[in-house]
């Protein structure tokens, strides 16, 4: 295992697993190496905190690098803080079993997008993710996913049976399943059960979804048409971003996971697509999500648990940076007594051209203004996720390219660890 220490933007590499000094403001581990077990790379990832404190890592192993090619599924635990990692436990595995029991001889799957949940009230921890198309006669088309979830109630250490939940995505703008009079999903002219909009494309998160003050279980989601369709003549064309019809939406669940329902879209028409959700400290549920091709974020808001979503803008406070998946939690500040706080962290490149300069903004008025950034890594980095563990600390996660000019480390996913301090010493130089 590498485990890195960074003080600043002062980077430092050594081999072995020893927690530095208390006082080292950052510490840094390789979670998955980007070659482990002969693949080519991970990527896409979630993040989440057990009930007893273990943290869960989730991301697609992908045999070939592509979108649409074979993935695994895989997760591994820590119980030091992400000082140490556990090898892989497989969530799905790419092998074709599951293609085979539908009669398709030949295809491996493309499981992806983990997206955790913990439900703190009973220590249950939810995985959801999709098994994506993959290829369509040799192209990148994308044109449908199944939805599903398993869970855990020992913190990440064995798994239920998968359950699949796609038609609580396939529905009618009132939410109801899109379906006809005689009950039967109604489908899309590639012959694909979807939802009103002709969308059979649906992806949770990826990262991790929330669970609210009242208890209410809640997963974002995002929705598109295909990327692409393949031709009678056997040619590819491509789908125009505009009818592609991106936007973003939540599940949620009032009775710890047995059942879900699915809100009304945000986004539609601004290309909303991998988000992100936190509850307020007034209640309110804010929706902080990736705009297509866009270097700035779409945010909405709802007041009523993330059935409906109004007040959507385009963030103009965060610096702009190139579309990526980021990660947004909320936080407690160590230094203060009440609850009733508004800070949030938010994780995200510092470049508006390309994938670099991993940086991390801090707001203390819900996300009204971010006035505090601070690097974290200077390179190239890609989609990253956040948690707060129970020391008060923070847990960041994410792709890690190999990049860095002095860097012989293969590409992977990293954690890095960090004090709320380390922020706040840039809000005193802000004052």
């Amino acid at each position: 295992m590498i485990v890195l220490f960074l003080a600043g933007n002062n980077i430092g590499f050594s081999q072995g697993i020893k927690q530095q000094e208390e006082k080292t403001p950052m510490s840094e581990t390789m979670v998955w190496m980007g070659n482990e077990r002969g693949m080519k790379n991970h990527r896409i990832l979630g993040l989440t905190l057990g009930k007893k404190g273990a943290i869960l890592a989730f991301t697609e192993a992908r045999l070939d690098g592509s979108d649409e090619g074979p993935h695994d599924l895989v997760c591994k635990r820590s119980l030091d803080n992400g000082i140490t990692w556990s090898s892989d436990i497989f969530i799905e595995k790419g092998d074709g079993g599951f293609w085979k029991a539908q009669g398709v001889q030949g295809k491996l799957e493309s499981w992806a997008n983990p997206a955790a949940l913990t439900d703190l009230t009973n220590g249950r921890i939810f995985i959801f993710y999709v098994l994506n198309e993959g290829e369509y006669k040799g192209r990148n088309t994308q044109r449908m996913t199944h939805v599903f979830y398993r869970f855990s109630d020992d913190e990440g250490l064995t798994w239920s049976k998968r359950t699949e939940i796609t038609d609580v995505l396939n529905t009618g703008p009132d939410g109801r399943p899109h379906v006809d009079i005689n009950g039967q999903p109604i489908k899309n002219a590639n012959g694909f059960a979807c939802d009103y909009l002709g969308r059979a494309f649906h992806m949770p998160g990826p990262g991790h979804g929330i669970q609210l003050d009242n208890g209410r279980l809640l997963v974002q989601f995002w929705h598109r048409r295909p990327i692409g369709n393949v031709q009678a003549d056997g040619t590819s064309v491509s789908t125009p971003i505009a009818d592609r019809l991106y936007s973003s939406s939540a599940i949620y669940s009032d009775d710890h996971g047995q059942t879900w329902t699915k809100g009304s879209d945000t986004g539609l028409g601004h290309h909303a697509t991998e988000a992100r959700v936190v509850q307020l400290a007034d209640g309110t549920v804010m929706m902080n999500a990736r705009m297509h091709n866009r270097g700035r974020r779409w945010v909405a808001r709802s007041n009523d648990q993330g059935v409906t979503w109004q007040e959507g803008y385009e963030e103009e406070t965060v610096i702009p940076y190139t579309a990526v998946d980021c990660g947004l939690i909320r936080v407690q500040p160590s230094h203060q007594e009440s609850r009733k706080t508004d800070w949030l962290l938010h994780s995200h490149p510092n470049k508006v051209d390309k994938r670099e300069g991993l940086t991390v903004s801090l707001s203390t008025d819900g996300g009204k203004t971010w006035p505090v950034s601070k690097l974290v890594y200077a390179y190239g980095a890609q989609y990253s996720d956040l948690v707060q563990l129970k020391d008060g600390t923070i847990g960041l996660m994410y792709e890690k390219k190999n990049n860095h000019p002095e860097s012989t480390l293969v590409a992977g996913i990293s954690f890095v660890r960090f004090e709320l301090d380390w922020l706040m010493e840039n809000m005193e130089h802000e004052k």
